[in-house]
């Protein structure tokens, strides 16, 4: 609605998060399975398409995360999401010893003196988020070198394996492949790559190459990438 500055600060006005933040929603939308799992896949969607829009403008956020992502009812056709919080976005391709984002967002990448890809960076929180949607949890709780016992055991089997393992926050006897189908659970691993070159990206103009690492030739989002900007209605 507005931009607005003074000598310190820009402020961005928007109109109302009449649906509150993603965080919020996911913590009280159905438990985890079927029902849950398509409610959740067009908002993905546009969330996917907004970070895509940013990576195309050249800005890599930094920071996404559920609570970074707010739900608006401001469409006839249901509900739009809203990025917010760019206190951490850069304009910079590649970055050196900047840790950024939520600890249990953060690309491993960034924990090492090695310049690290911010878009890859982006990726790698943007799998933690739909894990995050999908499960109500986070796969680990951090990724630096020896922080997390899960993550560890994730760069040591892979995420796929890793699902068949962990269990459900709420539910102790039930293990996360259970609940999600396999076709969220391979976009969810190859965001969640922890190689960073290995990782799915949104075919942004920097790496659409008709490379098999794209996100949108996924089963699991293919259905809805022509219609990826409508609304989503929700309960």
């Amino acid at each position: 609605m507005g931009l607005y500055r003074d000598a310190k600060n820009t402020y961005v006005l928007t109109s109302l998060a009449t649906r509150g933040d993603l965080f919020s929603w996911s913590h009280t939308a159905p438990k985890p399975g079927a029902v849950r799992e398509a409610l959740i896949q067009p908002i993905a969607v546009q969330v996917f398409v907004a970070v895509r829009w940013l990576h195309e403008l050249g800005v890599a956020h930094r920071d996404l995360s559920l609570e970074n992502v707010l739900l608006v009812d401001d469409r006839p056709d249901g509900v739009c999401v809203q990025l917010i919080d760019f206190a951490m976005a850069t304009l910079d391709r590649t970055c050196t010893v900047e840790v950024r984002g939520k600890p249990s967002y953060q690309a491993p990448e960034m924990h090492t003196a090695i310049a690290y890809e911010s878009f890859l960076a982006d990726y790698f929180a943007l799998g933690v988020l739909l894990y995050g949607m999908s499960l109500q949890g986070y796969p680990f709780v951090s990724t630096k070198p020896g922080a997390c016992p899960f993550f560890e055991y994730v760069k040591q089997h892979g995420l796929h394996y890793f699902m068949t393992k962990r269990t459900l926050r709420e539910c102790k006897d039930t293990c996360v492949a259970e609940v999600i189908s396999p076709a969220l659970a391979d976009v969810i691993s190859g965001l969640l790559e922890v190689q960073p070159t290995a990782r799915l990206t949104l075919a942004e103009s920097r790496f659409a190459n008709g490379s098999p690492r794209s996100a949108w030739e996924k089963p699991w989002l293919q259905d809805l990438h022509g219609a990826r900007v409508s609304g989503t209605q929700l309960p």
